[in-house]
């Protein structure tokens, strides 16, 4: 079949584009139309929509117009096969970082959704809890009257999971070890800790078993005995048996130096 020739003004129409971004992309070499004629006028041919679409659904993609101008040179199709492999591992990375921040921003939202019945604000309650949990935890050396110690383990912990993309969460986790829960001994076995989509082969993995557990969602205390006290008597009084480790959550986000705005979810595993 014989090609069809258009002008500037009718190519352009027929790909849903403008005379100004052909003339781009004849600048950068990136489609160059078919004919020039000795009058200066451009003639695009009908095998050339094919190269605009493509060029379109690239630039769809997240390609820059300098790496579709790399794939439009290259020597080969086994070259061209290559170059798209590479764009389409790096939109498939975009999208695996698209979804932690989606799961980010769901789970930030779910915990302020704790905040809307205040009735249970400083009290402990039972729930049942319907999946597995994981946490990614980097240990405090924790020293009581030394607040540096948390805050320098606080830095680890971030540099740790930024190295490794971990983390799907804006709030830190903390975790207290079974052991020094129910010796009472507070200031050892704590963890800070991120939470990840699921378990990997790592040594800093704790897994948040699925169960029954005490929950307290409350306003933040520095007094730590205070608060583990209250949970502990709690079971006590109610015939619970500590089974698991401690879990405590950040559940507000802004605190603007407010300490009030702070509000804190602490479960604990029972049998």
């Amino acid at each position: 079949m014989k090609k069809m020739f258009f002008t500037s003004g009718e190519f352009a129409s027929l790909c849903n584009t403008t005379k100004e971004t052909l003339r781009h992309y004849h600048r950068i070499g990136l489609l160059i139309p078919e004919k020039i004629q000795p009058n200066g006028y451009h003639a695009y041919s009908d095998l050339q929509v094919n190269d605009f679409y493509l060029i379109d659904i690239l630039k769809s993609t997240g390609c820059s117009l300098a790496k579709i101008c790399q794939i439009f040179s290259t020597p080969s199709p086994t070259d061209f096969q290559k170059i798209l492999a590479e764009q389409l591992n790096s939109r498939l990375i975009d999208k695996q970082n698209l979804l932690r921040k989606e799961k980010m921003l769901r789970q930030s939202i779910e915990k302020y959704e704790l905040l809307q019945d205040r009735s249970f604000l400083g009290i402990c309650h039972v729930i049942e809890t319907e999946a597995e949990e994981y946490f990614i935890g980097t240990p405090i050396a924790f020293d009581a009257l030394s607040p540096a110690a948390f805050l320098k383990a606080q830095k680890e912990h971030i540099q740790y999971c930024r190295t490794h993309d971990f983390g799907e969460e804006y709030q830190l986790s903390f975790l207290m070890h079974h052991e020094s829960l129910i010796s009472r001994d507070y200031y050892t076995g704590n963890y800070i800790c991120s939470r990840i989509s699921e378990p990997i082969p790592d040594d800093r993995l704790f897994i948040k078993p699925q169960g029954r557990y005490i929950r307290l969602i409350k306003a933040w205390n520095p007094n730590m005995e205070e608060t583990y006290d209250f949970i502990l008597d709690y079971a006590r009084d109610h015939g619970h048996k500590i089974r698991g480790n401690a879990y405590e959550a950040e559940v507000s986000l802004y605190m603007q130096t407010n300490v009030g705005n702070y509000i804190t979810e602490i479960s604990i595993e029972i049998e």
